[in-house]
């Protein structure tokens, strides 16, 4: 008597075919839930790091308003900040060469050569507490390689004075560390609005960073700032990382850019080495000095 055979429905049916079309949606399916596992790990990361981007402690001492006196007079234009320099044990104030001409004020553009003769000294003024001094700035460092923006030169848009000893401002230190796009980032600056007043640090985030500028878009779209030319960048660490150079609204965002520290650290470096000092400005009228004859020889 012959076995009795099962009978199967055609649904029950498990061909190769329908095997490899089992697995291939499978292995579909796990994919797009991958995916879609990844892009959501991805964005929470993203928020959760913007959102706890935590600022570092900067003193107020290391900004102020400065006064600068000149052969032209008195001008108070922009913002400076002090930094500490690898060759020398003397805090070195930095501000925008931009600043000494037409955009500060000043009747004429000077260079960075011319500089050094230009600029007798500086008030440096709290621009977080009115009518505080934090002392004064005396002679410029010889920054030869040094132009105003836009124009292009090795150490970018900078302007380099000695603050004097008693001086209470407080020194950054550069940073020798490198950004990347996405990385947050600092501007301190006294608030004009958009802002609370006694807020010092502004938050804003990394767009681009190359050799000759540091692009970065702030977190506060309605920020504006009080004198924000020479403002100083800084990392999460309190180091600087560049100097704030100017601003734009576009497209609902504030965006801003920087000369990086990169740029002009090496330069300061070698400018504030002992002995490093400008050469003498030569009048092209002068007459040469007159050579007197050796006298004769003995007997």
């Amino acid at each position: 008597m012959a076995n009795p055979e099962t009978v199967h429905d055609d649904e029950d049916l498990e061909t190769p075919n329908n095997k490899a079309l089992h697995y291939v949606g499978i292995a579909f399916v796990s994919i797009l839930l991958a995916v879609l596992i990844l892009k959501s790990i991805s964005m929470l990361g993203g928020k959760s790091n913007k959102a706890t981007a935590k600022a570092p402690e900067v003193p107020a001492e290391v900004l102020c308003h400065p006064q600068f006196t000149t052969t032209d007079g008195d001008f108070t234009t922009g913002s400076a900040f002090a930094v500490k320099v690898l060759t020398t044990e003397r805090r070195v104030l930095l501000t925008p060469l931009h600043l000494f001409g037409p955009v500060g004020k000043m009747p004429t553009t000077t260079s960075a050569a011319d500089l050094p003769q230009y600029v007798q000294s500086a008030n440096l003024q709290s621009p977080f507490a009115e009518g505080t001094s934090l002392g004064t700035a005396e002679g410029a460092l010889f920054l030869p390689a040094a132009a105003p923006h836009p124009e292009m030169a090795p150490a970018g848009d900078i302007a380099a004075f000695w603050v004097a000893p008693s001086a209470t401002i407080k020194p950054l230190q550069m940073s020798y560390g490198t950004l990347t796009k996405g990385n947050a980032v600092w501007v301190m600056g006294a608030v004009l609005e958009g802002a609370p007043a006694d807020r010092l640090l502004h938050l804003a985030y990394v767009d681009a960073v190359d050799k000759n500028f540091l692009d970065y878009t702030f977190a506060n779209s309605k920020l504006k700032l009080k004198e924000p030319s020479g403002l100083p960048v800084v990392n999460s660490s309190g180091e600087l990382v560049g100097m704030h150079l100017g601003e734009s609204r576009e497209g609902g965002e504030l965006t801003g850019f920087a000369n990086p520290v990169g740029r002009f650290r090496s330069h300061l470096e070698l400018a504030a080495t002992p002995l490093r000092k400008a050469p003498p400005k030569t009048d092209p009228n002068a007459k040469p000095p007159v050579r007197l004859p050796p006298p004769p020889p003995p007997g």
